[in-house]
């Protein structure tokens, strides 16, 4: 690691005050699900649908009915989104009122939806990295690939694995 990247107290000294340490010890306890969220709601098409609707945003409703999936479902997705500021509200939403809520894309949700490096990122962590990763503890304590035994025994890394694997 490059020194010079980095301010020399930055690994030294811990100025996070406890709230935001809290907050930033429940993101990483949600992560998962997080991470997940978001990937459904691509899927499904919700937030390329939100991104569509532009600056006037798009209701729970008009969103079930676009993408075929229950209000409900787009709900519990549209809520966790919103708490990761992947889509925010549209300024003239009423957030008392759920059913006036208009959902738009916020800035993270564009590099999700838009950016080729950020949407390269996540989809290699999804289909490579993530079912593996529940073995990472096992990696450390035995100084093998242990992951890769979702792919199969052959390979001692996953570069040796990329061309057996299948497209996604």
């Amino acid at each position: 690691m490059d020194p010079s990247l980095f301010d020399s107290n930055q690994f030294k000294i811990d100025t996070i005050r406890a709230v935001d340490a809290k907050f930033e010890a429940q993101k990483i306890a949600f992560a998962p699900l997080a991470f997940q969220a978001v990937r459904a709601m691509l899927e499904l098409g919700i937030m390329q649908a939100i991104e569509n609707a532009g600056d006037a945003g798009i209701s729970r409703s008009a969103l079930a009915e676009k993408t075929g999936v229950s209000e409900y479902g787009v709900g519990v997705l549209c809520e966790m989104a919103l708490g990761m500021n992947v889509i925010k509200l549209a300024a003239d939403s009423d957030i008392a009122e759920p059913e006036n809520e208009q959902f738009v894309l916020g800035k993270i949700g564009w590099f999700l939806l838009e950016d080729e490096l950020t949407r390269v990122n996540f989809y290699f962590t999804h289909d490579i990295c993530y079912k593996g990763a529940a073995d990472l503890t096992a990696a450390i304590k035995s100084g093998k690939p242990e992951g890769l035994a979702v792919f199969g025994t052959e390979w001692n890394t996953i570069y040796e694995a990329l061309s057996s694997l299948p497209e996604e």
